[in-house]
């Protein structure tokens, strides 16, 4: 090459400093990526359609002259060298000879051919092809693995600018996405149990591909230059300065990954039909009618595929697709129940622009939030700056009147105030209900659907949970059951002073109270059975209790247990009546009796270890059983074994089940009256105590923490009863996968395994479509160390513009 030459950016700048160049020039990186990220076979050959469309300049052209005279490698191939590499000393493409639109064309011509191939990284196919497939953990597939992967997947689905790859080949969309493919992804748990984190696999290109080939070739030529590449990283840095939306907070660019976790099959449907219903997706009902479907959203999305729906999905706007997620959400047809809290399973390291910021879904919606402590809190800052903007005199009175009460300098001193001592809600409450425009401003800054049907709450609790404020957990001290305790006991009460009862409305109370007990206390056994009786680490959702879930395992416990008692065999099934489900109690401390002595044998020892045991005395690892019961404190078992006994008597000798009858078909005596009311009281001291005891579940949260100088800390989780707990930190046993005690949980109060009070800790789950949805998972390998597949250089991941 004659006279090569080193660019700066400055000169790069000056040297292509036409508007149209550049903009054709950044599309050619994005294009080029889909080629860069495929998987190809051995026998891979570049058609011609995507030769021709490829257009040298003089230094491309020079770089082709050495490759196929002294590098032995094909015109073809030197050709798409140059595009793939793109540019090094100076540009290797005539970026306006080239015609970008035939290279679209061809890459979903050679797709729907199955000759270039995308791994499928939305749902767990691919994860689960991967579990299905390799018993050990990977690091590597070679090329015939990959392969095999593939096979078994869909077809990938990736966005280059506005070119959409997938099942139906190449899609155009109105809209830019950098979603482009790479070949390393997170595939795979390994074998310890409490490493949460997937690692990543990385998927093999055919290294005997004459393409991949030419790359070795074309790397071997550049570095004969024997000068480094020009400044490209800071012109295309300069070109394309970080947009707005890599520092909006609320920016929801990470929706793909959204799509692809957070949703069954049956919802994504569901979202696509949506959107062709409300006339939000034209283009995808134009599509697919144009392939050969037509009739309403229902017929339109009839059995296609998952990818094919993803395909089609991203067609729409990031912030179209989140909107109608909302509403999807907000009108049922997405069920996410209150309290879930959809986050990224595969994808949870994927975390975008300025904020890392990752997406959620709820109850109230989609929302994007981050680990950066305090964005919530910011969020809510710069929220009121905009509704209360100093520059509007108006706005700035208002302020001012709403913060009278506040100490502060000024405005901006009182607001700081008044946010930083005030609950989210009451924020919301205060400043932005107060009038109609503001809420509406709020609403469309943090893309809320609201009306005035759905009420003021819904509102708040739309807004904070936008915010990225966790939702007020759900009273779980079964508050519903003790009104009807409270009803069925004023009652009895009135019946006691009154000689003329309402016999009617007693034994219809009596129906409605004893439905509300029988379910409060079947809750109690599962939840007490589950928690004691469970491998909470191999556990599909670890250490997360759904009475759902829960429920089959725990009758079938508790119906072996009461078979090996050799007593009063009490039968468990679908609905158990009142009697069976308070002898279960005794029950349950037999069986845990039975499991305490074989605690030092074989029999429950667990053997999937983490790799810190024993190898640190900083982190403990004290679940060394396969039942979360025999890991306790010695005395903390008799406790429970008692606590359980004494439940189970308490709530016999109360004289409830021999009332139920009576109560059921009442008429007024004074005997039934103090029968009744002596037994409410008995069963409400029973469940109270087993609610000390933990055995009843009780729902705590947070309360707040003190931390010292030293860095020890002081962490208070209050229950909705008003119990408080207080807990030390720093511990040595949280590696154990327990929830974090920022989160809303479940604590078995004498379920203790490490003295001062260490105990079981539950978090509360829901059944839905993403429970469904994640069940067996983490699936994870059976041995230990890695298998790396032999891989080669190929044009994925490895040719860069530079």
């Amino acid at each position: 090459m004659a006279n090569p030459q080193r660019y700066t950016k400055a000169e790069l700048l000056e040297k292509y400093e036409s508007s149209r160049w550049r903009t054709k020039f950044i599309r050619t990186i994005a294009i080029s990526s889909l080629l860069k990220g495929c998987i190809i076979g051995p026998n891979y050959r570049i058609p011609d359609d995507l030769n021709d469309a490829i257009a040298l300049s003089e230094q491309g052209q020079q770089a082709i002259n050495h490759l196929v005279a002294k590098g032995k490698v094909g015109v073809k191939e030197a050709k798409l060298q140059c595009l793939l590499k793109l540019a090094y000393l100076d540009v290797l493409i005539n970026i306006d000879g080239l015609d970008l639109d035939a290279i679209v064309e061809s890459i979903g011509k050679q797709i729907l051919a199955g000759e270039l191939r995308f791994p499928y990284i939305f749902g767990r196919f691919l994860y689960d092809a991967v579990a299905d497939s390799f018993t050990e953990e990977r690091e590597y597939l070679n090329e015939d693995e990959t392969q095999r992967v593939l096979d078994v997947t869909p077809k990938g689905v990736w966005q280059a600018d506005d070119v959409i790859v997938g099942p139906f080949g190449v899609i155009r969309s109105e809209y830019s996405r950098g979603f482009i493919p790479r070949q390393r992804l997170s595939l795979q748990h390994c074998t310890d149990p409490l490493c949460g984190m997937l690692h990543s696999v990385y998927l093999s290109t055919s290294s005997d591909a004459l393409i991949n080939r030419a790359y070795v070739r074309m790397d071997e030529y550049l570095k004969k230059l024997k000068l480094d590449p020009s400044d490209w990283a800071g012109f295309i840095e300069e070109v394309t300065k970080p947009e707005r939306a890599f520092f909006d907070d609320l920016d929801p660019s990470s929706i793909p990954y959204a799509l692809a976790d957070l949703m069954s099959l049956k919802e994504l449907s569901l979202l696509l039909g949506y959107l062709i219903d409300k006339g939000m997706a034209r283009p995808v009902r134009t599509f697919l009618e144009n392939h050969g479907k037509s009739g309403s959203w229902e017929a339109l999305v009839s059995n296609l595929s998952h990818a094919e729906i993803i395909q089609l999905l991203l067609i729409q706007s990031d912030s179209v697709i989140a909107s109608a997620v909302d509403e999807c959400v907000k009108s049922g047809m997405i069920d996410v129940p209150t309290g879930e809290i959809r986050r990224l399973r595969i994808h949870q390291k994927a975390a975008l622009g300025a904020w890392d910021l990752q997406p959620e879904l709820g109850a109230h919606g989609i929302r994007f939030v981050s680990n950066m402590p305090g964005l919530p809190q910011l969020r809510l800052r710069k929220l009121l700056s905009e509704i209360f903007p100093s520059s509007d005199e108006g706005a700035d009175s208002d302020l001012s009147w709403q913060l009278r009460s506040i100490g502060g300098l000024g405005n901006k001193g009182k607001l700081e105030t008044f946010i930083r001592t005030t609950t989210p809600d009451a924020v919301v409450r205060r400043l932005i209900l107060r009038d109609r425009e503001k809420a509406d401003r709020a609403c469309s800054r943090l893309g809320v659907s609201w009306s005035e049907r759905d009420g003021d709450d819904y509102l708040v609790d739309s807004i904070v949970w936008k915010l990225g404020f966790d939702p007020v957990a759900e009273d779980g001290s079964h508050s519903e059951f003790w009104r009807k305790h409270n009803e069925m006991t004023n009652l009895a009460q009135t019946a006691s002073l009154s000689t003329v009862a309402d016999e009617d409305k007693i034994s219809a109370g009596a129906g409605v109270y004893f439905r509300g007990l029988e379910g409060m206390l079947e809750n109690a056994l599962v939840y007490s059975t589950w928690a004691l009786c469970s491998d909470h680490l191999n556990s599909a959702r670890p250490f997360v209790y759904d009475y759902e879930m829960s429920r089959s395992f725990v009758m079938e416990t508790l119906a072996q247990a009461s078979v090996a008692m050799n007593s009063d065999q009490i039968s468990f099934g679908e609905n158990n009546t009142l009697y069976p489900i308070i002898r279960g109690f005794d029950i349950l401390a037999e069986h845990l009796k039975s499991m305490q002595n074989d605690i030092d044998t074989e029999l429950y020892s667990r053997v999937d270890l983490p790799e810190y045991h024993m190898k640190t005395k900083i982190k403990e690892f004290p679940l060394l059983h396969t039942i979360a019961f025999l890991d306790l404190l010695p005395e903390s078992r008799t406790k429970i074994i008692l606590d359980l006994k004494e439940f189970s008597r308490a709530l016999t000798a109360s004289g409830i089940v021999e009332s139920r009858n009576s109560l059921l078909h009442f008429r007024r005596s004074s005997a039934d009256v103090n029968k009744l009311t002596a037994a409410l009281e008995s069963v409400r001291a029973a469940i109270r105590r087993a609610e000390q005891s933990g055995i009843v579940r009780t729902l705590y949260v947070r309360s707040g923490s003190v931390t010292d100088e030293w860095g020890r800390s002081t962490v208070g989780l209050k229950g909705y009863g008003g119990q408080e707990v207080t807990f030390f930190r720093p511990t040595s046993f949280d590696w154990l996968g327990m929830p974090d005690l920022e989160s809303p949980q479940f604590l078995f109060h004498s379920a203790i395994f490490e003295e001062p009070n260490e105990m079981l800790r539950y978090f509360d789950g829901r059944s839905s479509e993403y429970s469904d949805l994640w069940s067996k998972f983490p699936r994870r390998p059976v041995t230990l160390g890695a298998s790396v597949a032999n891989h080669s250089k190929s044009t994925v991941g490895s040719v860069e513009v530079q």
